[in-house]
């Protein structure tokens, strides 16, 4: 699993340097993340949600004034009963510019889950967000991620159980 992430990681960074080199902007970001599994049998549903952290990197490409899309690669750590849950996010929103300052984001995001886990690793959702450029490299951000795939096995999910996980996140950005 850790090759696997190490390639990812790779991959982005050279994308990055290629896009560098062409006036894209990009940059780290970091902030609060908060995990949500939603659990659902039989028509009943319940969930719980754990706080951690996330850092990554991204790349902001313009498409016009004022659409962009910004992929991302984020690692988090979510705390739960004095554990540590590790995850990759993978975020691709589209960003529409209401200002200089102001923007909206949706798009994909794909996570993958790095510990060992009942659950299938590998989830899909859509989130929705928007952020604020506090200055030209300084920027605050806030997003919702639901949840889209069952990430229980097979033999669960067709006995009537279903379980998604979904992240909201609150971090500060800097660009480069």
């Amino acid at each position: 699993m850790m090759k696997k992430v190490l390639i990812i990681v790779l991959t982005l960074v050279s994308y990055l340097n290629g896009y560098a080199q062409n006036d894209y902007e990009y940059g780290i970001l970091g902030g609060f993340n908060n995990r949500n599994e939603r659990v659902v049998a039989n028509g009943i549903s319940a969930s719980a949600g754990e706080g951690g952290v996330f850092i990554g990197l991204f790349i902001d490409m313009k498409i016009s004034e004022a659409i962009s899309i910004q992929p991302e690669i984020q690692y988090v750590a979510t705390f739960i009963e004095n554990n540590t849950s590790n995850s990759i996010v993978i975020p691709i929103v589209g960003k529409y510019h209401f200002s200089d300052k102001f923007s909206i984001h949706v798009g994909p995001v794909l996570d993958i889950i790095l510990d060992g886990t009942p659950l299938n690793e590998f989830g899909l959702g859509i989130a929705i967000g928007a952020g604020y450029d506090i200055t030209d490299d300084l920027f605050i951000t806030s997003r919702y991620s639901l949840g889209l795939t069952n990430r229980l096995n097979t033999d669960f999910a067709t006995s009537g159980f279903s379980t998604q996980i979904d992240f909201f996140q609150v971090g500060l950005g800097y660009r480069f």
